[in-house]
């Protein structure tokens, strides 16, 4: 990582076995993601650790995938409240 005016800067350097570059593919795509102004967030779900960008326009996006984590918390909330009528 190198410093340029407005921001930083990743370069690659590979070297290492297979498993090494995979490792530092991922880093790398990790510290770009971190490094740009986006909305990083963390899925809503509390039993799933996904992070996501949220693209929404409002900025409101709250699951990793709303037809998964999104489901299952809504059906969730649901069935809670119709226990408790």
């Amino acid at each position: 990582m190198s410093s340029r005016p407005g921001g930083y800067e990743l370069s690659l350097l590979r070297s290492g076995g297979d498993w090494d570059a995979v490792i530092a593919e991922v880093a790398t795509s990790a510290g770009r993601l971190i490094s740009q102004p986006r909305r990083l967030k963390v899925c809503a779900n509390p039993h799933c650790s996904w992070m996501f960008v949220d693209e929404s326009r409002p900025g409101t996006r709250r699951w990793c995938d709303v037809s998964i984590c999104g489901s299952l918390i809504n059906v969730r909330r649901h069935r809670a409240l119709l226990a408790g009528r």
